[in-house]
């Protein structure tokens, strides 16, 4: 152990007890950490070797939304195999007290990047006087705090344009974080020379910047985003990177649009985020409802991460049942994710690309498999034939635990193979065919079936059909709507079937809702139907007791 830490005197020469900054050093691989002595006293660790710091720091991080993104950074990391941690956020100390602090690590991967070794760095006390930003030479928001106070209660009005730099996650990664300073110090040398007379330039956290025009300059708001964009595009071709979407911009006016200088910074912090979210407009415009929209994902995002946290307590799958065609028996299932927010059930439209955004989509992708396997073995008991699809995100297919994950589940269970199901759509092997392969190979191999959902849902090609080891075909309801107006369609879904059954696959017509497209639909010889004329999706005690030994017959 002495020997692994050699550097404890070189942290204890540099890491006086004054210094506003504390040092941490870890191997990755034995989840063991050396921090300083200024850390180990000013924040109550009983020792300078810690055992698990991401955690035992993240619990002294005082402020909810805070600790979730500290967490979600460092997820990122892993996942992502970045190499750079920066963070600021408020942490408590040994007496209570809280303080805004600046957290940046750096991890070492070996060198074909399959694995985290070390991570170190240093958490900087931002107490201090840090009014300018040692990059940029910008201010620093308290400046820009106190500069639109002191704008507050004059009749003028101030054109603020918030703006965020993009691409730097590839920056800092291909050209290491020395090319991302030297871009930062070029924009904002440009940005000063060509419009430091008509703006003061602010840094905010991150690479989010805010430019408030200066009370005697008229500036029409878009001519302001233009002359920004011109100049930060200008830089990045100087540095050789791609000028396309270089910076999101959002507009806002003090006062109108925030009544107090911190609703303004916060409000242009939210407006930055929601351009960077519609790249195909110049700029984005301040508006109450859409920062309320803004705000309110914010706080799903935080519930929903609360929830997984607590192991998914506010979720729970519920399944809409599958009919044989010729019988209207229940056969089988597709498993659908619900959850609650504030006492009411949120459209998976809704938090599903939120779940995505943050990548919980990953544990709680691990919650619905067991909650699936489960449930398929308490439907077995009543039902030995019976097949429960579920779907997965393209982010779980790029999770290298999700599939030992799945085997060991399936291990553990004890369930036999042949009555799950995996439902992907035709956009999975657009975006990553190759991984998307394996994948499906390796379920296969567990006994999971497979089902192309969505088929005709946009340019469906029939080679789909024949190209990948498909069991089931599951047809878009658009195509509902396309038969029961035109026969030539008809005969075309009747033809697409007919391919399918001669290569022995099965295929489940979706959306079925009325007695016209019941009938239609049995002309075309499928094999099962989805839709609400038969169920809505079921809570799984109510599926149960439908269940009563056979599958309940519709009446």
């Amino acid at each position: 152990m002495n020997n692994y830490f050699d550097a404890e005197a070189f942290f204890q020469s540099v890491a006086i007890p004054e210094a506003p900054y504390y040092l941490y050093f870890g191997d990755l691989q034995r989840n063991l950490y050396y921090i300083s002595d200024n850390m180990k006293d000013d924040f109550g660790f009983s020792d300078n070797i810690v055992y698990n710091l991401i955690d035992a720091w993240g619990e002294k991080i005082s402020n909810k939304q805070d600790r979730f993104l500290y967490h979600q950074d460092l997820s990122h990391i892993m996942e992502q195999k970045k190499g750079v941690h920066s963070l600021r956020y408020r942490v408590t100390d040994k007496n209570g007290n809280s303080t805004w602090v600046h957290c940046r690590g750096i991890v070492k991967w070996s060198e074909d990047k399959s694995t985290p070794l070390f991570f170190s760095g240093c958490v900087s006390r931002l107490d201090g006087d840090f009014s300018l930003d040692a990059v940029t030479g910008f201010p620093r928001e308290q400046s820009a705090l106190n500069d639109l106070a002191a704008r507050a209660g004059k009749n003028s009005t101030t054109l603020i344009v918030g703006f965020g730099l993009n691409h730097f996650t590839y920056i800092n990664d291909s050209k290491g974080r020395a090319a991302g300073d030297t871009l930062l110090q070029a924009i904002s040398n440009c940005l000063l020379e060509k419009l430091g007379s008509c703006f003061t330039f602010y840094r905010l956290d991150g690479i989010r910047f805010m430019a408030v025009s200066k009370q005697l300059i008229s500036y029409a708001d878009g001519d302001a985003v233009e002359n920004l964009r011109q100049s930060i595009e200008e830089c990045y071709t100087r540095q050789k990177l791609s000028t396309k979407q270089a910076a999101s911009f959002g507009i806002l006016h003090f006062p109108d649009d925030g009544g107090t200088p911190q609703e303004i910074l916060e409000n242009t912090m939210t407006l930055i985020s929601i351009a960077k979210l519609n790249p195909d407009l110049k700029y984005s415009e301040f508006s109450s409802d859409v920062i309320a929209k803004q705000k309110d994902k914010s706080s799903m995002a935080l519930s929903l991460s609360e929830s997984v946290e607590r192991g998914c307590d506010d979720f729970r799958i519920v399944v809409q049942p599958i009919v044989s065609r010729d019988t209207g028996q229940i056969i089988g299932g597709e498993t659908l994710l619900r959850w609650q927010y504030q006492g009411q059930d949120i459209s998976p439209v809704i938090f599903i690309p939120l779940l995505e955004e943050t990548r919980m989509i990953l544990p709680v992708g691990k919650w619905v498999f067991w909650q699936v396997v489960k449930l398929c073995k308490q439907i077995l008991a009543f039902q030995p034939d019976f097949l429960l699809s579920f779907n997965v995100s393209y982010l779980q297919i790029l999770d290298d635990t999700f599939l030992p994950f799945i085997r060991q589940t399936l291990e553990e269970s004890g369930l036999p193979e042949g009555h799950l199901m995996l439902e992907l759509t035709e956009t999975h092997f657009d975006e990553m065919p190759k991984r998307l392969q394996e994948f499906v190979a390796e379920c296969l191999k567990l006994g999971i079936k497979f089902a192309l959902d969505d088929f005709g849902n946009g340019f469906s090609s029939l080679q789909m059909l024949f190209k990948y080891p498909v069991n089931v075909i599951k047809l878009d309801r658009t195509l509902m709507n396309e038969i029961t107006h035109s026969t030539e369609n008809l005969d075309f879904i009747m033809s697409i079937v007919y391919a399918c059954h001669r290569s022995k696959k099965q295929v489940c017509v979706e959306g079925v809702e009325t007695d016209a497209e019941l009938e239609i639909v049995r002309q075309t010889d499928c094999d099962m139907i989805q839709g609400f004329y038969f169920y809505r999706p079921l809570e799984v005690e109510d599926l149960l007791g439908r269940l009563d030994g056979s599958g309940e017959i519709f009446e």
